[in-house]
């Protein structure tokens, strides 16, 4: 089985990162619900002049666990190349504490050699991470290095009980830039994010060196990280999945 479900435009409905088990809001007396984090890899690809742009197809594909957006890029003079750019999300099957965004140019013609030419793409965030932190999380540390890695920590707005703390958490990532030159048939472009919260059993100021360790150890499995996701759901397909209460949908 190889499903793929195409979603028209769900990107905009990609509002928030979440973790397990990080709640905001009094269970017995506010709303709770689950924490939202900043969704830093909620991207819009677009030309750069004077290429342009065209929506191909948004994709949930479900046996892999991949989100995907393919754009068209028509590329001007000098070069006229075009190319179907490729954005895939994925919150990893086996990594539990990362998320990782994808860009890759693949050719639209076989007479395009890999690597004989460039598009260069303009990024739109959707949602950029400041002091002020989400609706849920408050941000007390925001700190952007020399390395193109940013690393964010704070606590949850409302605890989940009463009178306990709120939950601390920490985020470390690859910083998404505006722009971005693909090499048509070349090696993915890789954003990868880590977060942990206090509620795994470790120290609040452990957090954010805890997140950074997280990344750089899935970053230095390159494209190994898709092909350990996607083995980990094959694992999950293998094992049996049994749908019950409506016959149909079982089926």
């Amino acid at each position: 089985m190889d499903i793929h479900v195409e979603l028209g435009d769900s990107q905009k409905t990609l509002g928030g990162l979440h973790l397990a088990g990080v709640f905001s809001g009094l269970s017995n007396y506010t709303p709770s619900h689950r924490a939202r984090l900043p969704s830093i890899h909620n991207i819009y690809v677009a030309a750069a002049a004077p290429a342009r742009a065209e929506f191909v197809v948004q994709q949930l594909h479900t046996r892999d666990g991949v989100w995907f957006n393919r754009t068209l890029i028509h590329a001007g003079p000098p070069t006229h190349c075009s190319a179907i750019v490729e954005q895939r999300m994925y919150c990893h099957q086996t990594r539990r504490n990362i998320m990782v965004l994808e860009l890759q140019a693949l050719p639209v013609k076989a007479t395009v050699g890999i690597g004989q030419c460039t598009v260069s793409v303009v990024l739109q965030h959707r949602e950029e991470v400041d002091a002020n932190g989400t609706v849920d999380v408050d941000f007390t540390h925001v700190v952007h290095d020399s390395t193109a890695v940013t690393t964010v920590s704070g606590v949850t707005r409302i605890p989940e009980l009463y009178g306990t703390a709120p939950t601390a958490l920490a985020m470390a990532y690859d910083t998404v830039p505006h722009s971005l030159t693909l090499a048509v048939g070349g090696e993915p472009h890789r954003f990868v994010a880590a977060a942990h919260s206090d509620l795994e059993g470790m120290p609040a100021a452990g957090l954010v060196p805890a997140a950074t360790q997280t990344l750089v150890a899935a970053k230095e499995r390159g494209n190994e990280l898709l092909a350990e996701h996607v083995d980990g759901w094959a694992e999950v397909w293998r094992s049996g999945i049994e749908i019950t209460g409506n016959v149909t949908v079982a089926r």
